[in-house]
């Protein structure tokens, strides 16, 4: 990791650098942690043996040791744990010290008084003359550079950063990294730990501590460790599992046996890990009742707990409890206050309640009536039976179903579990997360491949305490997958850091533009103040640039760039107040509007948003919202919702601002030949917001969006063809590809800019991350090499 890539620290009066380390073992042990070199040539390193039983760490200047340090000597040093080192160089003092977790040596040094500037290059260096590749196995955070005033110059924390590079929080100064491993990215992606097969697979479950993975065959029990990534396998020498079908295997964290049972019957068959034998011998078990089944343990009562499944074409909706003392089931029809349902998630609330959510099924049970997915959270008391619905969600416009199990989590408020749309075969499992307390939700980014098919799949998500990560299994026809993530998980915007050169450059471009503006400004009223008849037609940025962006306004308006707000007549925004059916039956009437003019017809509006209802159902429910999307529209001004010959519409008045409509107005005026006069600024301004509602994830509102972005871009490519000021083509370029990142037109207009401006690092980075895109989206290597591609 090079910190100083492009040109060296300079420090007349000596520095600071300090860091922190985590060492690995058995990942190698010789290494430089870091490497500076002077101006002068002079190099100071710090190299690391781990294993020596000499010297462990030593401070080298040009060819000379100056000191060394010992493990014995580093206060509760040692590998896997975060130890702070600190380097100084002092010149009034003509010293060198380093401090390795509180240990500190000094010694004097004539280098010290005549070094000025450094470059600074942790594990491998790529400089001529000083090239090493002997890394030293280590983990990284926390890098700050403090001048000989003891001010903090630069501050790389490591957590987020970007492709390849991190940048300071102070100056934003740009560290480049070569193969770099983000321990924080673990907490973005799945990794795919481990795919198994088996025959004859009758059962899957694991135990408390998330350390051992259980799969149970009429032959073997095969446990995995997680820590260790290996497969144990006992091959059974008497007895057997129950041979039922829908995993009636479990692990009991009471007692810490593997259990097979059959709800047929009050025995259970123990598997003997010593004697690799089940304590009984079932010959046969009937056809299940009770597919996908939820399970849990309650210590209060020392019971085993199932809930919910589905068999010979009925949905349940039962509390099954084991006895275990007592070798009985007893069972609790909830159907009164759960709607019968299988593939749902079940998770404990503390030791007394647990928690359901979604899933399958139907009101009456019965699989030809009237079935449906479920987006409700239910509260189970587990002393009483007693019953809390705590919220139900709007349904998605894609369906899905959780996975088996889901980790809650007091201290976020949320709890989290695997979804998945249960009506593809090849379908994805995405990491969710939802309020406890009202239906909100958050999908996260990565994905697991699963095929779903029905009674052949199954899939799990936990979290194992020990090591922080989530666990996943997946088990298909295909096989089993076991995934993993650290806890708790990130969305992309926590993690990735985006770059802030070029919006430093243009911000500075940008304020000397004003400056020039004014005296352009100052010397067209000079020259056309006699001619004011003549229409002007600008052939400079001037008008562009000095036009000021429009303060964004917070009455009688409605925002749905970027996202969706509302304010009313007297400035209160009201955007709380439009429920998820109300903001989409806004949105679908009032973009049909814009489009079709007639609006949208009631039969449209039932099939879109009350698709899962009868037709009298859903009129009483588009009735019921239309009403209460009038008085809210009411709350505007002149906003008014109109309903004629069976179709709605929604139109603004005079005095009802829309930034959408504005945008739509500015982008339909072909004629360019006063380009400058239609405030190309207000347009880049309105499109940086984004797309049309963008946390709508609804296949109705899809076309919308697609139109709207072949329009920018079609408008854009007619105004860059007559733009000759550089810093407003980068700007018009990054819009293009902000709705269009596969545009060839706009990366070239946006390099080749730079490249005129001198700025040919920044081009290049551009052309990097737009060939990234490129291959990650179509699968090929961008054809043309950066020098053709600014040439063409």
């Amino acid at each position: 990791m090079d910190l100083t890539p492009e040109k060296p620290f300079e420090f007349k009066n000596g520095f600071n650098l300090e860091f922190e380390a985590n060492f690995r073992q058995g990942d190698g042990h010789y290494g430089y942690i870091f490497r500076i070199i002077a101006n002068d040539g002079t190099n100071i390193d710090l190299v690391s043996n781990l294993a020596s039983t000499g010297s462990n760490f030593w401070l080298v200047v040009k060819d000379s040791v100056l000191f060394n340090f010992k493990w014995e000597e580093i206060p509760e040093g040692g590998f896997n744990k975060w130890i702070p080192i600190q380097f100084n160089l002092s010149p009034s003092n003509s010293e060198l010290s380093l401090s390795i977790n509180g240990k500190i040596k000094t010694k004097k040094s004539s280098v010290a008084k005549t070094l000025k500037s450094f470059r600074m290059i942790y594990g491998a260096s790529k400089i001529p003359s000083f090239l090493n590749t002997d890394v030293c196995p280590m983990t990284l955070r926390d890098i700050q550079v403090i001048n000989g005033k003891g001010k903090l110059m630069y501050n790389w924390k490591l957590g987020k950063h970007g492709y390849n590079r991190a940048f300071d929080e102070i100056s934003y100064s740009e560290a480049i990294v070569q193969n770099p491993i983000w321990q924080i990215d673990e907490h973005v992606r799945w990794k795919n730990r481990k795919n198994l097969k088996f025959d004859e697979l009758i059962g899957i479950t694991h135990d408390n501590e998330g350390s051992q993975l259980f799969f149970v065959t009429k032959s073997a029990v095969h446990v995995y460790i997680v820590a260790a990534d290996s497969l144990i396998s006992y091959n059974v020498e008497k007895g057997n599992p129950y041979p039922c079908l829908g995993n009636t295997i479990t692990y009991n964290p009471l007692s810490h046996q593997l259990w097979s049972y059959s709800f047929d019957t009050g025995d259970l068959s123990i598997f003997n890990f010593d004697s690799s034998s089940w304590s009984l011998s079932p010959i046969v078990c009937k056809e299940t009742d009770l597919w996908h089944h939820n399970r849990f343990f309650y210590q209060k009562d020392k019971s085993f707990n199932t809930f919910g499944g589905y068999g010979h074409y009925t949905y349940k909706s039962k509390l099954n409890k084991y006895y275990i003392e007592e070798h009985r089931w007893d069972s609790v029809d909830l159907a009164s206050k759960i709607p019968p349902r299988y593939l749902s998630a079940l998770g404990k609330n503390g030791d007394e309640d647990i928690l359901i959510f979604g899933g399958y099924g139907s009101k009456m049970g019965k699989q030809g009536i009237n079935t449906e997915y479920f987006y409700d959270l239910y509260q189970l008391k587990l002393s009483n039976n007693q019953i809390n619905k705590v919220w139900q969600m709007e349904k998605p416009s894609t369906p899905f179903v959780p996975s088996s199990s889901m980790i809650v989590d007091h201290d976020l408020g949320r709890f989290y579990t695997l979804v998945y749309n249960s009506s593809k075969y090849n379908t994805h499992l995405k990491l969710a997360s939802f309020s406890l307390f009202e239906p909100e939700m958050e999908f996260y980014a990565d994905s697991i491949p699963y095929k779903f098919l029905d009674t052949e799949s199954w899939s799990n998500v936990f979290l194992a305490p020990s090591s922080r990560k989530l666990i996943a299994l997946t088990s298909s026809t295909d096989g089993i997958g076991i995934y993993s993530q650290a806890y708790p998980p990130l969305l992309p915007s926590e993690v990735f850091q985006s770059s802030p050169n070029e919006w430093k450059s243009l911000l500075k471009y940008f304020i000397l533009g004003i400056l020039v503006v004014l005296l352009i400004c100052a010397f067209v009223f000079l020259k056309f103040k006699k001619n004011r008849s003549t229409p002007i037609h600008y052939t400079s940025p001037a008008s562009y640039l000095n036009r000021e962006v429009q303060k964004k306004r917070e009455k009688s308006a409605f925002y749905l760039l970027g996202g969706f707000q509302v304010y009313s007549l007297e400035g209160e925004e009201i955007t709380s107040q439009f429920t998820p059916t109300l903001k989409q039956l806004f949105l679908l009437i009032f973009l049909n509007t814009l489009k079709y003019d007639k609006g949208i017809s009631s039969l449209k509006l039932n099939e879109t948003l009350w698709f899962d209802k009868t037709d009298s159902s859903a009129r009483n429910n588009r009735n019921v919202n239309i009403s209460k999307l009038r008085l809210l529209l009411e709350k505007t001004g002149s906003t008014e919702l109109i309903g004629e010959n069976n179709h709605w519409r929604i139109t603004l008045g005079p005095n009802v601002y829309c930034d959408y409509i504005e945008c739509l107005h500015l982008l339909g005026d072909t004629n360019t030949s006063n380009l400058f006069e239609k405030d190309v600024l207000s347009v880049i301004h309105l499109l940086s917001n984004g797309n049309i509602c963008p946390s709508i994830q609804s296949e109705w509102i899809d076309p919308f969006k697609v139109d709207f972005s072949n329009k920018i871009v079609n408008q854009l490519e007619n105004w860059i063809k007559i733009i000759s000021d550089d810093h407003i083509l980068i700007s018009v370029a990054d819009c293009m590809l902000s709705y269009d990142p596969l545009n060839e037109e706009a990366i070239m207009i946006k390099c080749s800019a730079l490249c005129r401006e001198g700025k040919k690092g920044i081009a290049k980075q551009s052309y990097d991350l737009f060939c990234k895109e490129y291959q990650m989206l179509l699968g090929v290597k961008y054809p043309i090499s950066f020098n053709k591609f600014i040439a063409q």
